[in-house]
């Protein structure tokens, strides 16, 4: 499937399982995770400078992943409607942010316990980062909203094939 590079802002709709195809690409998948929440009336603006050349499958997965939680949490907790997406490669590494313009939350609490069930997602996310020698950070403010950045590096140890 061809890129489509015209693609500046996507309607959410719905939440739910998605099969990913053509090896885990992000912007098959990605995109269609977006597309799950529109009959919700979310608003995301995508951004994407990866240039021509494809992520490792490990990476690709890995920022898909992050990106699907993170937009659950915009739409389980953040109380906006309005969200960005952000993916890009600079040399060797390669960079998600995700956005929201919500109520955001204390981020000095990100990943303290809470209720059975709570703060699971972020947990999550900077595991499946730091399994690649990522880093992942969490950045909120009550009252603006929350950013959520993954980098990873590209230079990966060889991937099964």
């Amino acid at each position: 499937m061809p890129r489509d590079n015209s693609l500046k802002k996507i309607l959410l709709i719905g939440s739910g399982p998605i099969v990913i195809g053509q090896g885990c690409e992000f912007d098959y998948s990605g995109v269609q995770a977006c597309k799950a929440l529109r009959e919700e009336g979310y608003q995301v603006d995508y951004k994407e400078e990866l240039g021509d050349e494809r992520l490792p499958a490990t990476a690709e997965i890995t920022l898909y992943r992050v990106a699907q939680e993170a937009l659950t949490n915009v739409r389980k907790h953040a109380d906006t409607r309005q969200a960005s997406v952000e993916l890009w490669r600079r040399k060797e590494e390669a960079y998600l942010e995700i956005k929201d313009f919500g109520q955001g939350f204390d981020s000095s609490m990100a990943g303290a316990g809470g209720e059975a069930g709570e703060r699971v997602g972020l947990a999550g996310m900077r595991e499946r980062v730091g399994m690649l020698d990522g880093e992942l950070q969490i950045h909120s403010k009550l009252g603006v909203g929350t950013s959520i950045r993954a980098k990873i590096p590209l230079a990966l140890p060889a991937e099964e094939t």
